[in-house]
């Protein structure tokens, strides 16, 4: 009885123990700390192979890894996960100098950057399920072979290079889709294949020496772009200016409205019938009045009026007293030189 009691708390204190293990970070420097999370599916934290780890390293039943994932600078030979497909953070395995196998086939989505860099003695590298990765992929080896068949969305940008028998055209698949949200290049020996996230087409091919052109616009297109906008808003703002400018102007003088041609017959229906008035008709005999009053005419000075200056004058005599006048007399006036004296006969008595 106390033999069965003690087994089922040991039972419990194991489950306990594993419990914490998947809900925290752990750090595995040989196979037996792996085996502490056999039982876990998920891993609450990160996982990391210390320094220290050599060998192989198995974590088959970890499907989840809410963390980092990272072997970096370790003597292991040998990495296996087969059955993980989460790493929901950074995903790093760099500077192994011994390991010559990493088998993750399974994983599927990278939460955060990828690193695969330094690993000299990792010749093949499969992927082939890999989907997804929330950052920069980078791929740096002597590799000879890698598979990245389901690749579907990078959101940084990627750089493969291989100093091995890789062949970049393997991957051209990566070229031509959509893949990265950034720029890619794959590079093998002198060969380089690479794209941005605007081209789609064709890849293209270079020394590794010179590096590859972007295809954005350099600086002066980008201020030239910049000074044709500003010169085009500033003429469509002028023209608009002009416009309203020449519509207010116009409005401004209005046209004396011509009277309505009903007025009109009406008007000269009236007059027909009723016929001109007075004043009308006086005016219209009369010709055009002028307006002003007429002012009288200057009364003449007794210096304008001109005095008789010249001969042949003659006046008639004087009418003789009881007895008819001689119509064949005639009498010379003198017309002295003298102006203004009152002239007389010459042979008057």
């Amino acid at each position: 009885m106390i033999a069965r009691l003690f087994l089922v708390f040991a039972l419990a204190a194991i489950r306990q123990v594993a419990a914490d293990s998947c809900g925290a970070s752990i750090t595995i420097s040989s196979q037996s700390d792996a085996d502490k999370i056999s039982n876990c599916e998920d891993v609450g934290g990160s996982v990391t192979i210390a320094h220290d780890a050599s060998g192989t390293i198995k974590l088959d039943n970890v499907q989840a890894i809410h963390g980092k994932f990272t072997i970096d600078g370790t003597s292991v030979t040998k990495v296996q996960a087969s059955n993980l497909d989460l790493v929901k953070e950074d995903f790093s395995v760099q500077n192994n100098g011994k390991l010559s196998e990493l088998a993750m086939s399974n994983l599927e989505k990278v939460g955060g950057r990828m690193w695969v860099e330094g690993n000299n003695q990792l010749q093949q590298l499969q992927f082939n399920n890999l989907e997804t990765v929330k950052g920069d992929i980078s791929i740096k080896g002597v590799f000879d072979s890698i598979s990245l068949s389901n690749l579907e969305k990078v959101t940084g940008k990627g750089t493969i290079r291989s100093s091995g028998s890789l062949a970049c055209s393997d991957l051209d698949h990566l070229v031509s889709s959509t893949v990265f949200g950034g720029s890619y290049r794959c590079s093998k020996g002198s060969t380089s294949t690479s794209s941005t996230p605007s081209s789609s087409a064709s890849a293209s091919s270079s020394s590794s020496s010179s590096s590859s052109g972007s295809s954005g616009l350099s600086e002066g297109g980008k201020a030239g772009v910049a000074v044709g906008v500003i010169v085009g808003v500033a003429l469509i703002a002028g023209a608009i200016w002009f416009m309203v400018r020449r519509r207010k102007k116009g409005a401004s003088f209005q046209s004396v409205p011509a009277p309505d041609a009903d007025d009109s017959e009406k008007g000269a229906a009236a007059l027909a019938a009723n016929g001109p008035s007075p004043t009308e008709s006086s005016g219209m005999a009369a010709g055009n009045v002028s307006r002003k009053p007429v002012s009288p005419a200057p009364q003449e000075q007794e210096r304008d009026i001109p005095m008789l200056d010249s001969g042949d004058v003659h006046e008639a005599p004087a009418m003789p007293a009881g007895g008819a006048r001689d119509t064949t007399q005639v009498f010379e006036l003198d017309a002295g030189p003298i102006y203004g004296v009152h002239q007389q006969a010459i042979n008057h008595e």
